[in-house]
């Protein structure tokens, strides 16, 4: 997995943060990596902390 952190405006004009993460997966279908992931993510405390605060984008690529 990588992650990138981002800084951005939202509506307000006001500074935000963003996160996009990349999962590559083997050895799984696209359909079980991306439930797998998104699994992973409602129960991360991480996920969990700043989720309505920080705009998570998700791309799930398997090999």
């Amino acid at each position: 997995m990588t992650a990138e952190i981002g800084i951005r405006r939202n509506e307000q004009q006001n500074f935000v943060l963003s996160a996009s993460l990349y999962v590559t997966m083997a050895g799984v279908d696209q359909a079980t990596a991306e439930r797998f992931v998104k699994r992973g993510h409602e129960v991360c405390p991480y996920s969990n902390a700043i989720r309505g605060n920080v705009d998570v984008k998700i791309t799930v690529n398997v090999r």
